[in-house]
């Protein structure tokens, strides 16, 4: 079997793959959440969604197809996700002025939580709605919050932030996580 990519640490995760993740969780507890671990068909059933959730996660952060995830055996799938033991730890947030993607330097404003307009906030979020990310569990507002915040010294309307949304779901999450409002 060919090497398989795994990420070492959030800036080898994207915006677009954490909000993937973050999904597959959701679907995990609503699937289990009202089953009693008591009784045995319960707890089965518990099992049959963790390794299903261990393969989503798995497709999500190795950049393999769902075919080829589901060929692998389940054990390697489970130390596959084990392994990614930094996603459960505590993201300590450093304060962030500017940042470089795709070879472009972009600046963040100086007191992010001070200095952002609501409506900002608003629009991004509308802009999301629009380009369809409307499941709640999503976390790609991030990107278009971002896109909506940033500048990198050229006057911007809001379509062309809608573009650099859709380029910013590709950004690392040690980007956005820093960038995050509920950090």
């Amino acid at each position: 079997m060919e090497k398989i990519f795994k990420p070492k640490d959030w800036s080898e995760i994207t915006i677009e793959q954490f909000s993937e993740y973050n999904k597959a969780l959701h679907i995990f507890k609503e699937k289990t959440q009202d089953l009693n671990l008591e009784l045995e068909n319960d707890c089965n059933k518990v099992i049959i969604e963790q390794v299903h959730l261990n393969f989503k996660i798995c497709e999500h952060f190795s950049g393999l197809a769902e075919e080829e995830v589901y060929t692998l055996d389940i054990a390697f799938v489970k130390d596959y996700v084990d392994s990614l033991s930094f996603i459960t730890e505590k993201h300590e947030p450093k304060p962030i002025k500017s940042f470089t993607f795709d070879g472009v330097k972009y600046n963040v404003p100086n007191d992010l939580r001070i200095s952002t307009k609501f409506g900002q906030y608003i629009e991004a979020l509308q802009s999301e709605m629009n380009t369809g990310f409307t499941d709640k569990n999503s976390v790609i507002y991030l990107a278009h919050q971002l896109a909506h915040i940033v500048d990198n010294g050229e006057d911007w309307n809001a379509e062309y932030r809608d573009e650099l949304a859709k380029k910013f779901k590709k950004i690392p999450m040690s980007i956005a996580y820093d960038f995050a409002f509920f950090c």
